[in-house]
């Protein structure tokens, strides 16, 4: 997977739903991010593919995240 940088607990306004979302770049100062994959979760738990108009909003936002996490590039020996 080419992520770099993972978002859970994304809000979206309007949305009920949450959204995980998997980019390449951080979003929130790379303009050349990008999505990687990404998930929406409904209040049961469940979680569905995002559409093509989710994957843009979240490009794009606002949204707002409580977790996140970077992945940090294998050492090289």
């Amino acid at each position: 997977m080419d992520a770099t940088i993972v978002y859970h607990k994304i809000k979206m306004n309007g949305r009920k739903s949450k959204y995980s979302a998997w980019f390449n770049g951080d979003p929130r100062n790379d303009s050349l991010a990008y999505i990687v994959d990404c998930e929406r979760i409904d209040s049961l738990g469940r979680s569905f593919p995002c559409t093509g108009l989710e994957e843009n909003n979240l490009l794009r936002g606002p949204w707002s995240s409580t977790q996140w996490h970077e992945f940090k590039p294998p050492l090289k020996c």
